[in-house]
C-alpha cells in the first residue's frame, strides 16, 4: 500500500554526490553532466509509443490493431521493401517480439568508451520469450564468409528466458581501452569481434550457422525462416528493409529507437547511431534529484524535481510515491506546499517531473531546506530515493573573502555552505562548450598575502559577465571532485572594466605536488620559458603538457636503477631506485597542462598548431615563454586555462631531416612500423587483430611508411610488428615490398630476406629484413634463435657487400614489452624500480641473444655483427646495461625513440660488436614519430573530414607520424676481412720486440702512426684469421706513435696478425710468438 511519509532520512545539509574517479571535468561526453538549475523532463505517455509496446493504465486509451491492418501491412511489406523479405518470414509468433536493440563494435579501440564488444536483445513484447537453441551470428558487411561461419562468428545463447520489457546483454570480442560494459547477462567464451563500422549480425533461432551470409551467398527460405531479427550496419549489404543503418564508429553504437521498442522491418528507420548505451537483465535504477531556488521577498516559485531511470522502464512501467519531509524548512511556517502523489514512469520512458510550490518573504533567516522522498517503488530499484530542496535567503547580504572561503588545505572549510563573494572576473568561460561558468578573483587590495591561500574560485553559472566585470555573487561551496567552486549561485555584476589583479607567478618545478592548491582559481603566470612535453591528448581534448627545463626524460634513460653514476653495467639490485623515484617526483612536479577551455571532444579547429602552410603540427620541443591563464582542476590534474583572446605565444620546433651517416658505403636502419596488416591480402579482411581498421586507412598507413623508407635510404632494413603471415604472395611483408618499389619508382630495388626455416615466433607480428640486391648479396640463408625465451624470435642474415670481399651480419629484434603485466607478485611483476614489466624476461632474452651472436660470429667466420630493433627497454635498465657489458656499443647513446605518457626515452637501438663499431661513419634517430602528434597518423577516427570547416584532416602523405617510433640509421665503411694467409704479410720491426717472448718479458710491444689525427683501433687475429682481442680503440694524432703493449700469456706459438682500422685505412702487421 503506498503512502505519503514524512520521515526524514538523511540530515539537512548533505555532501554533495560523488562519482567515478573518471568524472571530472564538466562537459566532456566522457564526464558527469549536471544539467542547468530549473530544466524540467515532462512525463511522456506511453500512448505515445507504438500500441503493442505498452500496456494501459489510468486516462489512457490504446488504439488496437485490426486483421485487416495487419494483413494490409504484412503484403506491403512483402513486396515492396528491398532488401530481405518481411518480418513476418523472420521467426514466428511471439518470438518475433525479442529484437536486436543493440550493436557496439568498438570495444577496447583507442578511445572507446568500453572495453567490450556487445549485442543487446529486448523483448519489446508481453510475453515471455525462451532463448532455449537460439544464437547470435555475424558476417562482415560485405565479406563472402557466412553467418556464424566459425565459432568466433557465433554465440550460443544459454538456456533463460527473457521477460517482456527486458533487456538480454551479451559481452563480445575486446581489449584494455574504455570501461567495464555492466556485467553481461552472458558472456561468450569464444567472442565475436565485430566491426566497428560496418557488418551483419542475426538473432537466430537455431544454434547452428546459416550458411549463408545475403550477400555472395544467398540465404534460403529455410535460413530466413530461422532468423528472429537481422540488423545490418554501416556498409552491410544483407539488412531489413529500405538499409543498412547509417555507419558508427569506435566510440558510438547502432541504437534500436525508443529504447529498443521500434520494430518497422527498416534497419535505416527503426536504428540511430549514439553513443552505446549497454542495457543488461536488470531492472532500471531509480534516482531523484537535488534542487534549489531563491525564495524572493514576496509570492511564489517552483522547484522541480525530476525522478529519472538509467534505462527506459520496462513493460507496466515504473510506479512509485514521491512525498515531501520537512528539514530546517517546514510546512508550518508556510515555507512551501506539501507534494504526495503516485508517479509513474511509462514503458519505454526514462523520468517524470513533480514541482513544489515555494513561498517568498522579507525575513532574514539562513538557507533552509526539505527533502522529496520517492518509496514504493514497483519496477525499478532504488540508487537514490531522496532529493534536496534548498530554500537560500536573499536578504541581508555579508561578503566573505574569497581566501577564507578557499581556506589553507586541499578542501575548502566551508563546504556545503551557503556564502556571499565579491571580486573581479578574471576569466569568462560561458560559451558554447566552455566551462559554464567563470573565475572571480579578490583585488590586489583584499589580498591576505598568505602563501597557502588562493584568492580565486570558480562560479558554476549562466549569468552573462565579461573579464574585467566586478561580480557579487551568492552560492554554495562545493567540492567538485576536488575543484572548489560555487554553484547554485545568484550573481550580480556591480561594475565593469575593472583592471585584473595582478597575475601570481608559479615557477616550475613547484615544490610538491599539493602546492598546486594555493593557486586553485586564480590568474597566474609562468615566468620561464616552458616546453611542449606531451600533445597525446591534442586533437582529442584540446590539450598539451609543458615543462620547465625543456623535455621529459623518462628517468631510467638516464638514472640507473642498481649504479650511481649511471654508465655501470650492474644488472641486478636496486643501490638506485630512491634516485629513480626522485627524478620521477621531480618531472611531475616541472609540468602543467595546458587546457583550451573547452568541453569539445576533438575540437574544431584543433587549437595550438602552427599554422604555417603544410605544417599543422606542433612538435614536442616547441616552446612559449611568459604564459598566462587562471588554474582550474579536472581529471585529477591541475590545468591551465588560457584567457580568451590571449593565447600563448609558441616558438614552433622546426622538422628534422634524415640523420647523416658519412662517407660510408653500408647505410642499416631499422624502424617499428606499427603493426603492418594488410587484412586478406587482396585489398579486403580488414579490420584484422591489429593495424589498420579498413582498406582506406591501410593505404594511408602504407604511404607514409614508404615515405619514410624512401627517405632514409637504407641499404638493409630491419622491421618490426609486421604481420606474421608468412612470406606468400598476399603475405603483409610482400605487400611492404611492393609497395615500396613501387613509391621508388624502379622494380627490384628492394627484397626482403624469406624468413628462416627455424621460424619466426608464435606471436602475431615478427621481424623481417629488407636489403637492396644492388647493393648487398645475402651469404647463406637467414636463420632465427628459437629459443622458448622469445615468442618473436630474433632473426639474422649475413651479407656480401658487393664489389667487396666485406660481410657482416645484421640480427633483429623485438624484446618483450613492458606492458601486459602478469598476475601476482614474481619476478617479472613490476618491481617499482622504474623497469616496468617483465624486465627479468628481457634480461633473459639478451642473455639468449648475445649466445646467439656468438654463434653468428662462429658460422659466418666473420665479427662484424649488428643487432637493431626494439629492446622495450630505456638506456640505463638492465637489459641494455648486459648487452654494454658484453662488449656491444651503443651506437646511438644518449637520445630518445619514443614518447609514453609525456616522456621521452630510448626503446630502440644499433649494437654493434667491437669490430663493426670501429667501421662506423655515423648515425642517429630521426624523430619523425615521437615528437610528432598522434593525430597526424593514418587512422581516420575522430577527424574532420577534409572537406570541412575548420581544421580537415591533418593527414600528410609525408613521413612524420608514420609510426610511433622513431627510426635508427647508421653507416658504417666496411672492409675487407683479414686475409687468411696471414704468413705472406710483411714484418717489420726489431726482431727482438717481434719474437715473443723475448729475453727480458712475455710482453711485446707495437707502435703504429698515422699521418692525420682520427679514431682508430688494433686488433689481433690468431693464425686462422680468428679474432683474438681488441688491443686499443681511440684517438690517434697525426704523426705521434701510439705504443701498444700485448701479452702473450695463454696464447699458443705461431704466427698472429695486427690489424689496424681508421675510418679511412686498414693496415696489417705480423707478430711471431714463439715458445
Amino acid at each position: 500500500m503506498s503512502s505519503c511519509s514524512t520521515k526524514i532520512s538523511k540530515s539537512f545539509p548533505r555532501q554533495p554526490a560523488t562519482g567515478p574517479a573518471d568524472f571530472r571535468v564538466r562537459g566532456r561526453a566522457r564526464e558527469n553532466f549536471r544539467p542547468p538549475n530549473g530544466i524540467c523532463v515532462p512525463l511522456v505517455p506511453a500512448r505515445s509509443f507504438p500500441a503493442p509496446f505498452a500496456r494501459p493504465h489510468s486516462g489512457e486509451i490504446i488504439p488496437s490493431l485490426t486483421a485487416r491492418t495487419i494483413l494490409f501491412s504484412f503484403l506491403w511489406l512483402l513486396f515492396f521493401l528491398p532488401g530481405i523479405p518481411a518480418r513476418a518470414q523472420l521467426g514466428a509468433g511471439t518470438a518475433s517480439n525479442v529484437v536486436i536493440s543493440q550493436v557496439y563494435g568498438g570495444g577496447g579501440n583507442t578511445g572507446a568508451p568500453y572495453q567490450n564488444d556487445f549485442v543487446e536483445l529486448h523483448n519489446r513484447g508481453t510475453a515471455p520469450v525462451s532463448l532455449a537453441g537460439w544464437s547470435v551470428q555475424y558476417a562482415s558487411a560485405t565479406g563472402t564468409g557466412n553467418f556464424g561461419a566459425t565459432s568466433t562468428q557465433i554465440t550460443e545463447l544459454p538456456n533463460v528466458t527473457l521477460q517482456p520489457g527486458a533487456y538480454f546483454l551479451v559481452q563480445e570480442a575486446g581489449g584494455t581501452v574504455g570501461k567495464e560494459l555492466p556485467t553481461p547477462d552472458f558472456t561468450d567464451v569464444t567472442p565475436i569481434n565485430l566491426s566497428g563500422t560496418g557488418g551483419k549480425v542475426a538473432l537466430v533461432s537455431i544454434a547452428s550457422s546459416l550458411g549463408c551470409n545475403g550477400g555472395s551467398a544467398a540465404c534460403s527460405t529455410a535460413s530466413l525462416a530461422a532468423v528472429v531479427d537481422l540488423v545490418g550496419y554501416g556498409s552491410a549489404n544483407f539488412f531489413e528493409g529500405a538499409g543498412a543503418t547509417a555507419a558508427p564508429s569506435g566510440t558510438t553504437a547502432v541504437l534500436r529507437k525508443n529504447g529498443g521498442a521500434t520494430d518497422t522491418d527498416d534497419n535505416r528507420s527503426d536504428f540511430e547511431v549514439a553513443t552505446p548505451v549497454p542495457r543488461n537483465g536488470q531492472p532500471p535504477a531509480l534516482s531523484v534529484n537535488d534542487a534549489t531556488v531563491t525564495e524572493g521577498n514576496a509570492g511564489t516559485t517552483t522547484l522541480a524535481f525530476t525522478v529519472r531511470l538509467d534505462q527506459p522502464a520496462g513493460t507496466g512501467g515504473v510506479v512509485f510515491t514521491i512525498a515531501t519531509a520537512d528539514q530546517t524548512a517546514t510546512t508550518a511556517d508556510g515555507d512551501y506546499d506539501t507534494l504526495c502523489v503516485i508517479g509513474h514512469i511509462p514503458a519505454g520512458s526514462t523520468s517524470q517531473t513533480f514541482e513544489v510550490t515555494v513561498y517568498g518573504d522579507a525575513v532574514t533567516e539562513p538557507d533552509e531546506g526539505f527533502f522529496v522522498n520517492v518509496t514504493d517503488v514497483v519496477g525499478a530499484t532504488v540508487a537514490d530515493g531522496q532529493g534536496l530542496g534548498t530554500i537560500f535567503n536573499d536578504d541581508a547580504v555579508v561578503y566573505d573573502l574569497i581566501h577564507a572561503v578557499q581556506g589553507p588545505g586541499a578542501a575548502s572549510p566551508a563546504v556545503n555552505t551557503r556564502v556571499s563573494i565579491e571580486g573581479i572576473v578574471v576569466g569568462d568561460y560561458q560559451g558554447t562548450n566552455q566551462l559554464e561558468g567563470f573565475f572571480v578573483q579578490e583585488e590586489d587590495a583584499d589580498a591576505d598575502g598568505d602563501p597557502r591561500t588562493s584568492e580565486g574560485i570558480f562560479v558554476f553559472s549562466t549569468t552573462a559577465v565579461d573579464a574585467g566585470d566586478k561580480v557579487q555573487v551568492a552560492g554554495t561551496v562545493t567540492e567538485y571532485y576536488g575543484f572548489t567552486e560555487l554553484t547554485a549561485a545568484v550573481v550580480t555584476v556591480v561594475g565593469s572594466d575593472r583592471d585584473l589583479p595582478t597575475p601570481t607567478n608559479v615557477s616550475l618545478p613547484v615544490g610538491a605536488a599539493g602546492d598546486w592548491e594555493r593557486y586553485e582559481g586564480m590568474y597566474v603566470r609562468f615566468p620561464q620559458t616552458l616546453t611542449v612535453t606531451d600533445h597525446y591528448t591534442l586533437a582529442r581534448y584540446g590539450e598539451l603538457t609543458l615543462s620547465a627545463n625543456g623535455y621529459s626524460v623518462n628517468p631510467t634513460n638516464f638514472v640507473d636503477p642498481n649504479d650511481d653514476p649511471a654508465g655501470g653495467t650492474t644488472t641486478s639490485g636496486a643501490g638506485n631506485v630512491a634516485a629513480v623515484t626522485a627524478q620521477q617526483d621531480l618531472n611531475g612536479r616541472r609540468r602543467i597542462l595546458l587546457d583550451d577551455a573547452s568541453t569539445v571532444q576533438n575540437p574544431n579547429p584543433t587549437p595550438y598548431l602552427d599554422p604555417t602552410a603544410n605544417r599543422r603540427t606542433i612538435r614536442l620541443g616547441t616552446t612559449v615563454a611568459n604564459l598566462t591563464g587562471v588554474l582550474s582542476y579536472g581529471f585529477d590534474q591541475y590545468r591551465l586555462q588560457p584567457l580568451p583572446g590571449a593565447g600563448p605565444a609558441f616558438v614552433y620546433a622546426p622538422r628534422p631531416s634524415p640523420p647523416g651517416v658519412g662517407a660510408a658505403n653500408l647505410r642499416v636502419a631499422s624502424l617499428n612500423v606499427l603493426n603492418y596488416f594488410n587484412g586478406d591480402g587482396t585489398g579486403g579482411g580488414f579490420p584484422t587483430a591489429r593495424g589498420a581498421d579498413n582498406a582506406a586507412e591501410f593505404n594511408r598507413q602504407r604511404t607514409k611508411l614508404f615515405e619514410a623508407l624512401k627517405a632514409l635510404n637504407a641499404d638493409v632494413v630491419g622491421l618490426m610488428e609486421v604481420e606474421n603471415d608468412g612470406v606468400g604472395a598476399t603475405s603483409a611483408i610482400q605487400d611492404l615490398v611492393n609497395g615500396l618499389n613501387g613509391a621508388v619508382g624502379t622494380p627490384g630495388t628492394y627484397a626482403f630476406v624469406t624468413d628462416p626455416s627455424t621460424g619466426v615466433g608464435t606471436d602475431t607480428i615478427k621481424v623481417a629484413i629488407l636489403y637492396k640486391p644492388s647493393v648487398l648479396t645475402p651469404v647463406g640463408a637467414s636463420v632465427s634463435r628459437p629459443d622458448t625465451v622469445f615468442n618473436r624470435f630474433p632473426v639474422a642474415q649475413t651479407f656480401r657487400l658487393n664489389g667487396k670481399d666485406a660481410k657482416f651480419t645484421v640480427v633483429v629484434n623485438h624484446l618483450k614489452s613492458k606492458g601486459s603485466c602478469p598476475n601476482g607478485r614474481g619476478v617479472d611483476a613490476d618491481q617499482g624500480d622504474g623497469q616496468g614489466c617483465w624486465n627479468e624476461l628481457r634480461k633473459r632474452q639478451v642473455t639468449a641473444l648475445l649466445a646467439f651472436i656468438d654463434a653468428l660470429k662462429a658460422s659466418s667466420g666473420d665479427d662484424d655483427v649488428l643487432a637493431i630493433g626494439d629492446f622495450n627497454a630505456y638506456e640505463q635498465e638492465d637489459p641494455i646495461d648486459r648487452l654494454v657489458g658484453s662488449g656491444l656499443t651503443n651506437l646511438v647513446a644518449n637520445t630518445y625513440s619514443y614518447l609514453f605518457e609525456g616522456q621521452v626515452g630510448s626503446l630502440d637501438y644499433a649494437f654493434a660488436t667491437p669490430s663493426l663499431a670501429g667501421q662506423l661513419t655515423g648515425a642517429g634517430k630521426w624523430h619523425i614519430n615521437s615528437d610528432e602528434p598522434t593525430f597526424l597518423d593514418y587512422n581516420t577516427e575522430f577527424k574532420t573530414p577534409p572537406n570541412a570547416s575548420g581544421t580537415p584532416d591533418p593527414y600528410t602523405a609525408s613521413p612524420f607520424r608514420s609510426s610511433d617510433h622513431d627510426p635508427i640509421l647508421a653507416g658504417f665503411n666496411l672492409s675487407a676481412p683479414v686475409p687468411v694467409g696471414v704468413a705472406r704479410s710483411p714484418v717489420s720491426g726489431s726482431a727482438a720486440l717481434a719474437t715473443h717472448p723475448n729475453p727480458f718479458s712475455h710482453q711485446a710491444t707495437v707502435s703504429f702512426t698515422t699521418d692525420r689525427t682520427e679514431t682508430a683501433s688494433l686488433v689481433l687475429y690468431d693464425p686462422r684469421g680468428v679474432r683474438v682481442r681488441e688491443l686499443y680503440r681511440g684517438s690517434a694524432i697525426a704523426g705521434q706513435p701510439v705504443v701498444v703493449g700485448v701479452d702473450g700469456k695463454g696464447l699458443a706459438a705461431g704466427m698472429y696478425l695486427l690489424r689496424l682500422h681508421t675510418p679511412t685505412r686498414t693496415a696489417g702487421q705480423c707478430l711471431v710468438l714463439q715458445r
